[in-house]
């Protein structure tokens, strides 16, 4: 399955005047060329413990997978609620 990331492209320094504080913002969190809203770390950590719960209920691992599920929505919530 093809994961999709929430990143947001990292902009140019030289084409934006002012990026400096923009960046600044305890919002925003970078991760090399890449800057990560809050809500998109939520958002793909979820989409992780989705990926390990599908291989836990194939692999037999019903309780993990259920507890994982369960983390999926709640993370889903949270990045929800931090997007507005």
């Amino acid at each position: 399955m093809e994961r999709t990331f929430w990143f947001t492209p990292l902009p140019k320094l030289s084409r934006h005047p002012g990026i400096a504080s923009f960046l600044e913002k305890k919002s925003w969190e970078r991760v090399g060329r890449f800057i990560v809203r809050p809500y998109e770390r939520w958002l793909n950590q979820a989409w992780d413990d989705l990926q390990f719960a599908r291989l836990g209920l194939e692999q037999g691992f019903h309780a993990q997978a259920c507890f994982l599920s369960q983390q999926v929505i709640e993370k889903c919530l949270k990045g929800c609620l931090r997007s507005t």
